[in-house]
């Protein structure tokens, strides 16, 4: 479980959205966040296969000319992602990636958090039961 920062989130989420709309001709800074959404399942890349290998030279031709139009496309995780959240909300980095859990999930909330409810309802039916039994 990683925890990505607002200003993190707020970047792949602008850079889905581009890639929602079709966008091609990344900078090299969208390209390093497309391969960081590829890893996590969002984004798919076409093109030629990025690892370096001995090619003949018509081979090496062709996959230049395939580079030039490599693109990186949303995967259906991501469609799924870009639909469930806002423009704003992407933009703004108001979401969750796959992996992240809501802040009342997290280690020491999940402890605390049953604890607390159960204080409240305990102060509730005590209070009710004073109220009903005058």
């Amino acid at each position: 479980m990683q925890d990505y920062s607002k200003a993190a989130k707020s970047e792949y989420g602008k850079l889905m959205l581009q890639l929602r709309e079709g966008g091609a001709g990344l900078s090299e800074k969208e390209w390093a966040l497309a391969k960081a959404l590829e890893g996590m399942g969002l984004v798919e890349y076409f093109g030629p296969d990025p690892r370096p290998r001995i090619s003949t030279p018509a081979d090496a031709w062709r996959d230049v000319a395939l580079a030039a139009n490599a693109v990186f496309r949303l995967s259906p995780r991501g469609h799924d992602l870009v639909a469930r959240y806002s423009a704003a909300d992407l933009q703004a980095g108001r979401y969750l990636l796959p992996g992240e859990v809501p802040w009342y999930d997290r280690f020491p909330w999940k402890l605390v958090w049953p604890a607390i409810v159960s204080i409240v309802m305990a102060v509730l039916t005590v209070l009710l039961k004073e109220r009903w039994l005058k």
